[in-house]
């Protein structure tokens, strides 16, 4: 027996309950999937079927070619044609009402280069300054400054002197007064 499609399950009435057909494709690029039984009672179960007398599961010997099969299916999904609502007309719009595009501006390259420098000028006056804060002279202090606001960095990773200075340059901080002790 064969259908039409991927790998997949029917349900088949039998013995008082459903039993699920699986329908396998035997390489991976055939259009069919298949079910091969020796149980009569159950192929004439299937033969019973609606699926069977929809035409949807078919006798293998019945099936003269794979595209009459297609052909058959897709025929049976096509919706007849007093039932398709006509496409509703273009909608036309006046030459009048449709604005042309506006030409590309040109800008001189002397205004470009003027534009660009003053914006690497503005983005340098609004980039953060380096704090120096003399005043640190232990971890802790450094600690208590880059765990609060703005900063907010985690003591998780404040865990050595190496993350406390690396975390400080990371934000713009500079302790100079502060050292790592000599082991």
């Amino acid at each position: 027996m064969a259908t039409i499609g991927t790998s997949h399950t029917m349900p088949i009435p039998f013995n008082g309950s459903n039993t699920y057909i699986n329908f396998e494709k035997l390489f991976s690029n055939d259009p069919l999937a298949y079910f091969s039984t020796d149980d009569e009672n159950l192929q004439k179960a299937i033969e019973a079927s609606k699926f069977f007398k929809e035409k949807e599961i078919r006798l293998l010997g019945e099936i003269e070619s794979v595209e009459e099969v297609v052909e058959e299916q897709e025929a049976k999904a096509e919706i007849p044609t007093e039932q398709v609502e006509e496409k509703a007309p273009e909608a036309e719009i006046p030459a009048e009402q449709v604005e042309e595009k506006a030409p590309e501006a040109e800008i001189p390259a002397e205004q470009v280069e003027e534009q660009a420098t003053e914006l690497i000028a503005s983005s340098e006056a609004e980039a953060p300054k380096e704090i120096v804060n003399e005043e640190v002279t232990t971890f802790q202090e450094a600690k208590k400054i880059l765990t609060s606001a703005p900063y907010n960095v985690s003591r998780q990773a404040l865990t050595s002197p190496e993350r406390v200075f690396k975390k400080a340059s990371e934000n713009g901080i500079t302790f100079p007064n502060l050292h790592i002790p000599e082991a």
